[in-house]
């Protein structure tokens, strides 16, 4: 077969007013849905931005929506 199939996991590290740092691991995936082989990782820094009148990017905080979300679902998986 000419593609593998990948999983990747995506895991929340730390969250911050304005931004988040996140984790993955991508694995190969065998035939019968196991995981076989971690393949790498990485890390991604991320902040919200928004555009001023003058178009300059400039940060600010998340949006309320997405930190409650992001909060809940960290503290559903801990429990």
């Amino acid at each position: 077969m000419p593609f593998d199939n990948i999983v990747v996991r995506m895991y929340l590290e730390r969250l911050f007013e304005c931004g988040m740092d996140l984790y993955f691991e991508y694995y190969k995936l065998k035939d019968d849905k196991n995981l076989i082989e971690k393949l790498s990782f990485a890390y991604a820094s991320l902040v919200w931005v928004k555009r001023t009148q003058d178009q300059k990017p400039t940060v600010v905080a998340l949006p309320t929506k997405i930190l409650e979300n992001l909060k809940q679902s960290s503290s559903e998986i801990l429990q």
